[in-house]
């Protein structure tokens, strides 16, 4: 909150209102505790992905269209990083 010059409980609270879907929110979002000073505050620990979701601030219809998008990028983010490990293997085999 502090880096982006904003109120630490607003940024909470954006997050618990965000209109992304359960498993996003699951997955981006993990409950915590910090300590400054002699407080404990209630937060998030936040992914990249998270993060992208929350500075958009998108509207639900927009929202889930992103995270079909994200959902895609990783899958084949996936897919490329296993046939790249496949055709390493292949040519070390064949040299």
């Amino acid at each position: 909150a502090c880096h982006f010059k904003r109120m630490h409980q607003n940024i909470v609270d954006k997050i618990e209102y965000l209109n992304c879907s359960r498993e996003f929110f699951t997955r981006n979002f993990i409950p915590g505790t910090y300590h400054i000073y002699d407080d404990s505050l209630r937060g998030y620990y936040i992914t990249l992905d998270g993060l992208m979701m929350l500075q958009l601030g998108l509207s639900l219809r927009t929202m889930r269209y992103y995270e079909s998008c994200i959902e895609a990028f990783h899958e084949a983010e996936t897919s490329l990083n296993h046939t790249a490990f496949r055709r390493n293997q292949w040519e070390a085999r064949h040299v």
